[in-house]
């Protein structure tokens, strides 16, 4: 059935066409403790879990985004997830990213893999893409980046995607 939150301690769910049902969180013995603690942010969950054991029934059971994408990518073959073999990668702005992928609340001991393989920071990922640049004999790291996408496809690859067409159809102007 399609929830959908009314307010903070009421919903509503649609099961049928035409057949709709409310409630209140406070009725619903499955819905768990109020106040719900939610967020994407791993550091949250690490501060509640150290300082304040006892909020931790608070917390939300859902995943983050990082988190549903790794699960979909290896374990979802009709979304187009491939199973073994698949490596997922994130890119992420805050190093709290890789202790949330290292959680065993994360791995899946029937697959002997996490939802996650690798997570670099956005920090990391631009001095990879510098020092790659550097090896290349790149005049910039934006020119190296710039040459990927043709590279890969001329090579029988995909490309990277990692420069998109401007407003005006043509390649973005490099930051200043």
């Amino acid at each position: 059935p399609v929830t959908t939150a009314l307010s903070s301690t009421r919903w509503r769910a649609a099961s049928r066409p035409g057949e709709v049902a409310e409630g209140d969180v406070a009725d619903d013995p499955a819905a768990g403790a109020l106040p719900l603690l939610t967020s994407a942010c791993p550091g949250l969950v690490c501060y509640v879990e150290k300082t304040c054991p006892e909020a931790v029934g608070f917390l939300s059971r859902a995943k983050s985004p990082q988190q549903v994408t790794g699960t979909l990518a290896k374990r979802a073959p009709s979304l187009g997830g491939g199973g073994a073999g698949v490596v997922v990668a994130a890119v992420m702005p805050c190093a709290d990213k890789k202790l949330e992928a290292s959680r065993l609340d994360f791995f899946h001991d029937d697959a002997q893999a996490a939802e996650v393989d690798l997570v670099l920071t956005t920090a990391e990922l631009a001095e990879l893409v510098q020092q790659r640049a550097a090896a290349a004999g790149a005049a910039s790291a934006w020119a190296f980046l710039e040459s990927l996408p043709a590279a890969a496809a001329g090579a029988g690859g995909v490309g990277l995607g990692l420069l998109g067409a401007g407003a005006a159809g043509g390649a973005p102007a490099p930051p200043t």
